[in-house]
């Protein structure tokens, strides 16, 4: 089973990357420049998201994908082209990384791109899981300067909270997706079990 990982050089994407290799999975990571910093032991091509031929040619030999796409206002694009070649490669296999409750903030373009992508992934053939996780816990590291020194939060939460979760737990549970198969048509949602 060889996995192609979109998103592997990021936070999250990269404890994904991780997670397969304690699994001793067959990983291809695409990176958009040479140079990039990447795990050992990984397969590793050049590409864009918005280069067809490169993500085709990052896709060939594979059975299933890993798609985290950069967040932007148009993930759309970036996201539908590698699905559209999974389907034509045959792929086994795609799991999605949306976000939590994403369609509760369907006038937010970063979700309403998610929202589009899983909505296509649900419609065509190719067999898929959605995984969509909440606030990671590893963000409020950003935030530390804030915290410690003016005593505020500086998210704008209100005083509703947010359950939070870390992203080695949105790792584990991706890869464990990854290398089984009785993952099929699931959406799973990755947050913390209470509002802090």
């Amino acid at each position: 089973m060889k996995i192609l990982v979109i998103g592997g050089t990021g936070n999250v994407g990269a404890e994904v990357v991780k997670e397969l290799q304690q699994r001793k999975a067959d990983i291809r990571l695409l990176a958009r420049k040479e140079g990039t910093p990447t795990p050992q032991g990984v397969e590793v091509v050049i590409g864009d998201l918005l280069d067809p031929v490169s993500v085709e040619k990052a896709m060939h030999g594979l059975d299933k994908l890993y798609l985290l796409n950069a967040v932007s206002p148009d993930e759309l694009t970036p996201g539908l082209i590698p699905y559209n070649l999974a389907k034509k490669l045959r792929l086994k296999h795609i799991v999605y990384h949306s976000v939590f409750r994403v369609e509760h903030f369907k006038d937010l373009p970063h979700f309403a791109s998610k929202l589009a992508i899983a909505s296509v992934l649900r419609e065509f053939e190719v067999r898929f899981t959605i995984v969509l996780p909440n606030y990671f816990i590893q963000n409020d590291d950003t935030l530390k300067d804030a915290l410690i020194e003016a005593d505020i939060y500086p998210a704008p939460l209100g005083n509703v909270g947010i359950s939070v979760v870390d992203m080695r737990d949105i790792a584990e549970a991706t890869a464990i997706v990854l290398t089984s198969e009785e993952h099929n048509g699931k959406t799973y949602y990755r947050d913390g079990p209470e509002a802090v």
